[in-house]
């Protein structure tokens, strides 16, 4: 006989005096396996407390305790509340098999008649400003019937749309009344803009990624009253601030939505382990990425756990995901992941947007430019320089011998004044664009600097000085920026608003001066030393019109912003070999909703017979290699070039460093 009870936070197992040492040793490996659990024993008495204040953990944990002591024919009586505990827990099972039969059978039929459905419909179009698209009618749908779920469409199929649909219904139900958007720092103007764009009201809102740990800490734990309805943080705070984002959630009915959620799939990184932390204190979730499985079946691990901390719905575990990865997986063990995972997704893809004619195919023209005698004269110092570069030399500074070479060139090309400075000191100067993004560190950047040196003492040196001053004065102008110029000025005449990506700070400034000198219009520059409330007013005069032209770096702009509604011409002057900011700074423009019979086109500046030439070619081949990923119905393994933020790989370097 046993007795299992609750006593102030403990639960208490007490066995008869008659039930053998045998099986009480037995019960001690049993609940050493049970995860969750702390527990200690004194004779026949086991006290246990659980890690966990998720009613449905403790409630899993006490039933599969009761299953093994009647399995082992010990007779149990159940305390009251334990018994309730375990009947509600059951109720709960009951519940979430319907929704995902009901979610399963959405999936199979997407015609979606049933009545549910189209009261959803009805309510999204009394509360909406906009009228709904079909496929998000039913993404948002699959979100408000399952209480949360995946979004795993592509950048400009409206995800953030469809969430905050999914939100007005899940409020209007009663289960969350109001947000915590988790994502890039970047991420919060576009959660800001379409929750005005779909209720017609800006949102009581606060952006704590612009707020110290502090007063983010602070904010977090005052009373609900002083919380907005929209907070949004972004990744890189939450391991300082994670009991208290614990603390937030507790205090309300939040939905907790990750954005960009491929940056939270590496279960042993800081930021995941965070949010694992406090997930289960939100009333419900959401999770968007159009890249699930970058690198391999486990990293739909963080995702689903982040999604359903007390029940687990893969069913492997994280090892097993990634031993499918790197040796294979069976067909029957492809089927059980694809079985767990397809009632909580939706995917919304390019291709298919296309197809059903909510957008038109981009065009792309290359604009070829030709280098001028003091460029040529230059670029062959280096093209010389290169074949002399022999694999005898120490590997590592081969490698960022080729780079610096590499650099160089593609500076040439774009402007000889971006040669008066150091590499090292570029990188400083551009950060973002090119030493955080490669992720170099001091040993790099040494490196970087001894090959740039050699470069300009055998190369560069005092012998072209003058050559680079006449750029830096402006007495001599580039083909490329010309031809940008020229460009630009045709589609303002033709009343076009005009995008311009460049991937040189120094030469953005550059192109900025031609444009008011030549064109006598207002530009806008966003990069990496723009930022904060400059930045927005930026973006927010390129908007009204006030000014024509934005010349932007894709490192700072790829992601998170929407201009197509006012621009659709973008101007790519110089760029890297980053192929995941070209298609993040391609999809700026090409979006739903854009203007009707519009679409985008895109102008490739690149001088004949040079490393502009490699760079697009190798672009080409890196965004349709990711487009085989992202356009697929089905989720497949890939993907993972998205999240690089390097601006040239060791392949890029041996392939283009001599052209």
């Amino acid at each position: 006989m046993a007795e299992l009870t609750k006593h102030a936070e403990a639960y208490v197992l007490e066995f008869e005096d008659s039930v053998k040492n045998r099986f009480l040793m037995k019960t001690n490996l049993f609940l050493d396996g049970l995860k969750d659990i702390e527990y200690e024993r004194e004779s026949n008495t086991f006290s246990i407390r659980f890690r966990s204040s998720d009613e449905y953990v403790i409630a899993a944990n006490l039933n599969k305790l009761v299953f093994f002591l009647k399995k082992n024919r010990i007779e149990l009586t159940l305390c009251d509340e334990i018994e309730q505990l375990l009947l509600e827990k059951e109720k709960q099972d009951d519940e979430r098999d319907s929704v995902r039969e009901q979610l399963i059978e959405l999936k199979a039929n997407p015609s979606c008649s049933n009545d549910d459905y189209k009261s959803f419909c009805d309510y999204c179009d009394s509360v909406l400003n906009i009228t709904l698209r079909d496929y998000q009618y039913k993404s948002a749908y699959l979100l408000s019937l399952g209480n949360g779920g995946f979004d795993f469409s592509v950048p400009g199929a409206g995800k953030t749309i469809i969430t905050y649909s999914a939100y007005a219904h899940l409020k209007h139900k009663g289960v969350v009344d109001r947000i915590l958007v988790i994502g890039p720092g970047s991420a919060y103007n576009a959660w800001f803009e379409e929750y005005v764009t779909c209720f017609n009201e800006e949102p009581s809102f606060i952006n704590l990624a612009s707020e110290s740990s502090e007063e983010c800490k602070i904010y977090l734990c005052a009373s609900r009253k002083y919380h907005t309805e929209i907070t949004f943080i972004n990744f890189e705070k939450l391991r300082r601030i994670r009991k208290e984002m614990g603390t937030f959630l507790a205090k309300g009915q939040v939905l907790l939505i990750v954005d960009e959620a491929h940056k939270v799939k590496n279960p042993n990184a800081e930021v995941t382990k965070s949010i694992l932390d406090f997930t289960a204190e939100a009333s419900a979730r959401i999770i968007l990425t159009g890249t699930p499985m970058p690198n391999g079946y486990e990293d739909l691990s963080s995702l689903y756990e982040i999604f359903s901390p007390s029940v687990p719905i893969l069913p492997f575990k994280y090892s097993q995901l990634k031993n499918f990865t790197a040796k294979g997986a069976s067909e029957r063990d492809i089927a059980r992941i694809k079985d767990a995972i397809e009632p909580y997704y939706s995917r919304i893809s390019k291709k298919y947007l296309v197809s059903i004619g909510e957008l038109d195919q981009p065009e792309f023209k290359v604009v070829k430019c030709e280098m001028d005698a003091h460029q040529y004269e230059l670029y062959e110092r280096l093209n010389s320089f290169s074949r002399t570069v022999s694999d005898d030399c120490d590997e590592d500074l081969l490698v960022y011998l080729k780079k610096a070479i590499l650099i160089r060139k593609m500076q040439i090309s774009a402007n000889p004044s971006l040669l008066k400075n150091s590499i090292v000191s570029s990188m400083d100067e551009l950060k973002e664009e090119y030493l955080l993004s490669y992720g170099g560190d001091v040993s790099d950047i040494n490196l970087l600097a001894k090959a740039d040196k050699e470069i300009n003492d055998r190369i560069l040196g005092s012998a072209i000085a003058n050559i680079v001053s006449m750029y830096s004065r402006g007495t001599v102008e580039t083909s490329k920026n010309l031809k940008a110029v020229e460009l630009c000025g045709k589609l303002i005449e033709q009343g076009k608003q005009v995008l311009i990506w460049d991937v040189f700070v120094s030469n953005m400034e550059v192109l900025a001066d031609m444009i008011l000198s030549k064109l006598r219009v207002n530009v806008e520059i966003v990069n990496g030393k723009v930022t904060g409330e400059e930045r927005q007013n930026a973006i927010a005069r390129f908007r009204s019109g006030e000014s024509k032209v934005l010349i932007a770096n894709p490192s700072t702009l790829a992601e998170s912003i929407s201009l197509h509604k006012v621009c659709q011409h973008a101007i790519y002057v110089n760029v890297n070999f980053n192929a995941a900011q070209f298609i993040q700074s391609k999809d700026r423009i090409h979006r739903i909703n854009m203007p009707e019979g519009t679409t985008a086109t895109y102008y490739f500046l690149e001088n004949e017979e040079t490393v502009d030439e490699a760079i697009y070619e190798r672009l080409i081949k890196k965004e349709k290699r990711m487009l085989e990923i992202l356009d697929s119905d089905d989720l497949k393994i890939g993907g993972s070039e998205m999240e690089n933020r390097s601006i040239m790989s060791d392949e890029d370097i041996d392939i283009a460093y001599m052209r």
